[in-house]
């Protein structure tokens, strides 16, 4: 790997501003957008494009700018349930049943998160699209009967050419309508891309946010992989199927319109048609059914971390995953030999009963059947997808189901920040008492824990049924399972900080050290007052606790300035030692130097290849625990905080 190439990563606000290109389609009006005028530049160029000739994403199309513009709307959504749900908890626990002055208690519902993007992010590029889809398909129904009407003409001039009258207005629109309804078409389905990649970026942006408010502990089913498949799986499945799944809406006109010019010219003999979807629909909603499972199951074993169970079975695994291979391949193929045969088949059955039962002059079957064969077309084609379009719609509903149960999930409470009575005091903690919260807990469908537990069921081992029982257990959502008292883990601190000074806690195993870091930083859930302790005791029927009961507590936390928290594990990202030590922050090299002087970090320097730059695999894997201890502790004093919290930080700095 050539060295000399990484760059510094360097703030300069100033030089973005100067290199930065506008974007060509906020440049131009709107109607030159629409016949893609913006995208002229970049076709039937002699130079090859470069990085210069790509223009930075609209403002309004930024993730920073889709995320603000649904998260406050979200937020107070959230608020509101949270308030609902906890009010619901407080009910049932003191009541002990789903019973509470004798009526029942509801569980709140869930907020929508599909009326906050519709409403608050691209609702009307999104109404536009289907008013545009409207037009497209009324282009492509009027072409049958145009042209039948240019038939009937052209025989009428065969017969009695005087009185024959060409008709150009229809012959004109026929050959107009194929361009009109591209045309359309792809102006709706730019619409609908562009509300999808809109919607799939607001909500990454919300998800990660949400990340950093949730306190995940190890007891909690929150996990990188369950984050990274709801962006990469769910929030990218969802992406391509809003627009397939909002042109379904124009399903109905374009069955039902040309299934009435059928009937009309055809009488009882359209039936047929009918007759014959209503048998290849549900095959094709059955192979559907088919292929979905395997991908569940395939999923699933993913999700659940069986991978590394079966991983002793490797042969017997792969032989069923190829077998389920095949029986995929197999399905689908079926699938798309039915959306090939099924308009001839419907134009030929539906045909052949029409000629049969009427006596159709030489002459005019051309006329009589023809345009009406193109009729039959245009309502097999949306028959053939529909199968499609409702698993696009199931997939817009599953996945952002799953985006909304983990935003609901329960968020660290804030700390209102507080100046401490005493200025010269950085931190006063006044008798205040504090408990972990409960883990935050990803919800699973019952058809998901259905799968799971097939799985679990397929082999009879001992670690496999260790497994289920513990999958089981992490799973088991029911209302009525009683909840633990949650017990302070720190009651009744009371300490202050001055000022300029080096604090040094020590105790035991257990003693509750890292948790006083946790406190400070806002890791640990404070129990404010009476109220809390006697909700969380009203989950439990030990009688015997209640002498648990903390008297009337009115702690408080204050703090004065910024903080800087070294964990016990360093944090280290895939960066460059420069850029692990500046930290998204600007880079002022006076300042790094005497930074990384004072952290001991220049004899490491020189035993890099590239020095600062030199590239840092994921974790810091080519980095000693002295050297990730140090670079740590060079981007908490580069940073420039007021306050620094370190964990045992001098156990892992080398001599």
């Amino acid at each position: 790997m050539n060295t000399q190439l990484i760059k510094p990563i360097i703030s300069n606000k100033t030089k973005d501003k100067q290199t930065e290109k506008k974007n060509l389609e906020e440049a131009h009006p709107f109607l030159l957008n629409l016949l893609y005028c913006f995208f002229f530049p970049l076709i039937c160029r002699i130079k090859q494009i470069t990085n210069d000739d790509i223009c930075c994403v609209q403002t309004n199309d930024s993730c920073n700018f889709t995320t603000q513009c649904i998260e406050k709307h979200w937020k107070l959504s959230y608020e509101w349930y949270a308030k609902q749900f906890t009010d619901w908890e407080f009910e049932q626990a003191t009541s002990g049943s789903i019973y509470h002055n004798y009526r029942i208690i509801h569980l709140p519902k869930k907020p929508s998160l599909f009326k906050i993007i519709v409403t608050h992010l691209g609702g009307i590029k999104l109404l536009l699209a289907i008013l545009i889809f409207i037009p497209s398909v009324g282009f492509q129904i009027c072409q049958p009967s145009l042209m039948k009407e240019i038939m009937k003409q052209v025989l009428i001039k065969a017969a009695m050419p005087e009185i024959a009258k060409f008709p150009y207005a229809s012959a004109i629109i026929l050959i107009l309508s194929p361009f009109l309804r591209i045309f359309f078409n792809s102006l709706g389905s730019r619409f609908l891309i562009h509300f999808a990649s809109k919607t799939r970026s607001s909500l990454c942006g919300l998800i990660y946010k949400k990340v950093l408010l949730l306190n995940i502990s190890a007891q909690s089913n929150i996990n990188t992989g369950r984050i990274i498949s709801l962006i990469s799986n769910d929030l990218n499945q969802m992406a391509y199927a809003i627009p397939r799944s909002f042109q379904a809406i124009t399903v109905p006109i374009q069955i039902f319109i040309p299934f009435g010019f059928v009937c009309y010219y055809w009488g009882a003999s359209s039936l047929i048609f009918f007759g014959v979807m209503t048998i290849l629909i549900p095959v094709q909603l059955i192979l559907s059914q088919i292929i979905n499972e395997a991908l569940l199951g395939m999923r699933v074993v993913k999700m659940s971390g069986l991978e590394n169970v079966f991983i002793q079975h490797i042969e017997l695994s792969r032989n069923k995953q190829l077998k389920d291979i095949f029986y995929f391949t197999l399905w689908m193929q079926i699938i798309i030999a039915t959306l090939h045969f099924s308009p001839s088949l419907v134009n030929s059955s539906t045909m052949a009963t029409y000629i049969f039962t009427k006596d159709i002059p030489q002459m005019m079957f051309a006329v009589e059947v023809q345009p009406t064969i193109g009729f039959l077309v245009q309502e097999t084609l949306p028959f053939s997808f529909l199968a499609f379009q409702l698993q696009d719609i199931g997939i817009v509903s599953t996945s952002l189901a799953r985006v909304r149960d983990f935003l609901i999930l329960p968020e660290m409470k804030k700390i209102i920040k507080k100046s401490p009575n005493n200025i010269d005091n950085a931190v006063e903690v006044i008798n205040s008492s504090f408990c972990w919260g409960d883990p935050p807990e990803i919800p699973i469908s019952a058809a998901e824990k259905k799968e799971l537990q097939k799985e679990q069921e397929k082999n009879k081992k001992q670690t496999i049924s260790h497994l289920s029982q513990q999958i089981n257990s992490e799973y088991d959502n029911d209302i009525e399972k009683k909840k633990k008292i949650k017990s302070p883990t720190l009651k009744n601190i009371l300490f202050t900080l001055p000022k300029g000074s080096l604090t040094m806690i020590i105790g035991s195993v257990g003693s509750g050290k890292s948790s006083i870091g946790s406190v400070l930083i806002g890791d640990i859930e404070q129990m404010n007052n009476i109220k809390d302790e006697q909700n969380n005791n009203k989950y439990n029927n030990n009688e015997n606790q209640k002498d648990q009961l903390i008297e009337d507590i009115k702690g408080d936390v204050r703090i004065d300035g910024q903080i800087a928290y070294c964990p016990q594990i360093a944090w280290i990202n895939n960066n460059t030692v420069r850029g692990n030590i500046t930290f998204g922050s600007e880079y002022d090299e006076e300042k790094y130097n005497e930074v990384i002087r004072v952290c001991a970090l220049e004899p490491d320097f020189q035993t890099l290849a590239a020095g600062d730059m030199t590239a840092i695999g994921e974790k810091g894997v080519n980095l000693s625990g002295g050297q990730k201890a140090r670079i740590q502790l060079a981007k908490a004093v580069y940073s420039d905080r007021d306050i620094y919290i370190h964990y045992q930080f001098i156990n892992l700095i080398d001599q």
